[in-house]
């Protein structure tokens, strides 16, 4: 097994020979973004919301532009009912029209429905009903509970290819028990399979770690039973088209859990389950990681595991970076059946993010180490951090692409070169940012890393405001040239 820790190594003689054509433009406004989050784009309008400042747990006000025409204005689609306040907790994106999750609460009583839209913004039809949790009176009253329950997850999630969604909701349930429940909805928002999980202890928590609706219509997702400080089990449960369910339990190789993430894609029929964990730092091991790859099989259901160990002082760079600030995981199948492992650094504020470095490595079909590449990078945002992140895609000629904003002061000329162990800085949205991209060999691992140009000078990208299009490496996204932003369609591969 080899190892490899490969730092960013060629310089390109010339920036106009790698410039990025934009393919298409059109100039738009960029609101503060402690204000308003950006949501979605359909043909030429880009949908915002309004509802929340900072946190992303209510949705409904929104704001439409057309280019830099302000067509709708602060709209509020979420309304007051007889039972109780009506809020607006998420929405679900589709082609031709838009679905929001309203939840309605009383003292006795939680409902949530789902009300469709078209992009005028006018209902379609009337709302669905999808959950009516009822709270019993007399254990109310026999704890004597003013407020019994907070509503801690109200979310849904939906895979646009075949329209299947799962709606979570966690209710911290004082008078009786916390509970999560899990509802599978098919493509007219009618229950296909669910379940409701109550912790062993009464204090527990059940909490969504990680989900996965695939293109079969199946879904899969992790949860954890805890008490804050301690994990109970880990479980893996697998929801089926005929309506059953398969639970199995996930054993961390270490006693602190990082993160877990599933696969965006299967091989065989057969997905992966990874979870970083590392050991604590009272045993002082928290510098010593290891990523539990768990193999199964859809079909029956059969799971087998490897582990890969990961040495935090050998692999992380930076003086803040650590392991279990690893929060960002992602895992994919190569066409051979081959995985990509990404482990992106994220810190999590009260009104910033920070951003820290990833680590990239590659198995084999059979499952054996064959490179790893670590990326160093340092930077903070406020508001929605929508500057923070990465987009990564896979080229012709066996290349992964990966791209990000970072420090100009990073670079020389035209070769990436960080400061290894400076403090973080925020990236400004009209000053001292450049895009990155890293091109790593997907057979060698050989890695270079260079800044980005395109035809027309970019300073930064909105990263989190890219949506893939046709192909690999292309997308619309939100950017700045100087004090100006635009919404364009840009193809980000390399020019071989």
């Amino acid at each position: 097994m080899k190892k490899g820790l490969i730092l960013l190594l060629n310089v390109f003689l010339c920036a106009s020979i790698n410039a990025q054509k934009i393919i298409s433009s059109q100039p738009t406004e960029r609101k503060n973004e402690f204000k308003i989050h950006f949501r979605h784009y359909h043909k030429d309008l880009k949908i915002s919301d309004y509802s929340n400042s900072h946190y992303d747990n209510e949705v409904g006000k929104f704001q439409i532009l057309k280019g830099e025409e302000e067509i709708v204005k602060k709209q509020e689609l979420v309304t007051e009912s007889e039972l109780g306040q009506t809020q607006g907790k998420d929405i679900i994106f589709r082609d031709n029209d838009f679905s929001i999750l309203s939840q309605i609460k009383n003292h006795e009583k939680i409902q949530h429905y789902i009300q469709n839209y078209d992009y005028n913004l006018d209902p379609i039809g009337q709302p669905i009903k999808i959950d009516d949790s009822y709270f019993r009176p007399e254990e109310i009253e026999k704890k004597r509970i003013t407020n019994p329950y907070r509503v801690r997850d109200s979310e849904i999630h939906h895979n646009k290819n075949n329209n299947i969604s799962l709606f979570h909701l966690c209710i911290e349930n004082w008078a009786i028990r916390t509970f999560t429940k899990l509802v599978v909805l098919d493509e007219d928002l009618n229950e296909i399979n669910s379940i409701q999980l109550i912790g062993e202890k009464e204090d527990n928590n059940i909490d969504l770690i990680a989900h996965r609706i695939l293109d079969n219509g199946e879904v899969l997702v992790i949860v954890s039973e805890n008490d804050w400080d301690f994990v109970y089990s880990y479980k893996l449960i697998h929801f089926k088209k005929d309506g059953s369910q398969i639970i199995t339990d996930l054993s961390p190789a270490k006693s602190q859990i990082v993160k877990s993430q599933i696969s965006e894609n299967m091989y065989n029929d057969e997905v992966t389950i990874s979870i970083l964990s590392t050991g604590s730092k009272k045993e002082d091991d928290n510098n010593n990681g290891v990523v539990t790859a768990y193999r199964y099989n859809l079909n029956t259901n059969e799971m087998s595991y490897m582990n890969y160990g990961l040495n935090g002082k050998e692999l992380l760079l930076g003086k803040e970076d650590k392991l279990q600030y690893l929060k960002n995981i992602k895992v994919e199948y190569l066409e051979d059946g081959s995985l990509i492992h990404f482990l992106a650094g994220e810190i999590y504020g009260e009104a910033s993010m920070q951003e820290r470095s990833i680590i990239i490595f590659k198995v084999n079909p059979e499952g054996e180490f064959e490179w790893l590449n670590t990326i160093y990078r340092t930077s903070r945002s406020a508001g929605k951090a929508n500057m923070l992140g990465y987009l990564s895609y896979y080229t012709d000629p066996g290349d992964l692409e990966i791209i990000f904003n970072s420090r100009i002061d990073f670079m020389k000329g035209n070769q990436y070169t960080p400061e290894i162990g400076t403090n973080s800085q925020y990236l400004r949205v009209d000053n001292g940012v450049k895009p990155v991209r890293a091109r790593i060999n997907l057979e060698s691992g050989e890695m270079d890393t260079e800044a980005l140009y395109t035809d027309s000078e970019v300073n930064s990208f909105s990263i989190r405001s890219a949506r893939p299009l046709d192909e690999p490496g292309k997308y619309k996204i939100i950017h700045d040239i100087g004090k100006d932003h635009f919404i364009s369609i840009i193809d980000f591969k390399s020019n071989y």
